[in-house]
């Protein structure tokens, strides 16, 4: 995964000059990531790093609103576009617990993402990919959703969706 992957992913998903993908990309998520994991390296220390935890949280779910975003632009449901305010909501947090409390009280959002899914395959697909995203609790397995991610967005014939 690199910077630039991350930055793909987001122009593809808002647009490259949305104000959106430029607000995420203002917040240096994947460098403070690499960051904050520099850091706990150097410090040669197995115990838990709240700094490193909190930046993969917001890195994560900087690669998550990117998902449901192409998933909203793939689905016919308005309201699955809460799922996208919720998370960019959270990225405003300022600590984990923060963000849980976040997405704790907008959980109901995200019954809108399974209306009418599996109604076609890519949005099927960008829905599993969110769902790992949510389920990754490690670098690698963020970097395998991230280069899934990018992968799909290769593949989606946009031209056509809008016909």
């Amino acid at each position: 995964m690199s910077a630039a992957s991350f930055e793909y992913l987001l122009e593809n998903a808002f647009g490259p000059d949305d104000a959106v993908t430029k607000k995420i990309l203002n917040k240096n998520l994947y460098e403070n990531f690499i960051a904050a994991e520099d850091k706990h390296r150097q410090r040669n220390s197995q115990e838990f790093d709240e700094d490193l935890a909190f930046a993969f949280e917001r890195l994560r779910l900087g690669i998550g609103v990117a998902l449901i975003q192409v998933f909203v632009r793939l689905s016919e449901n308005p309201d699955s576009k809460q799922v996208v305010e919720l998370l960019l909501h959270a990225l405003e947090a300022k600590s984990i617990e923060e963000i849980d409390k976040i997405m704790h009280e907008g959980v109901s959002a995200f019954d809108n993402l399974y209306a009418d899914v599996f109604v076609n395959k890519d949005r099927e697909d960008m829905l599993a990919l969110f769902e790992r995203t949510l389920e990754a609790e490690n670098k690698p397995q963020l970097n395998a959703v991230l280069r899934e991610g990018l992968a799909l967005l290769d593949h989606i014939d946009w031209d056509h969706l809008s016909e």
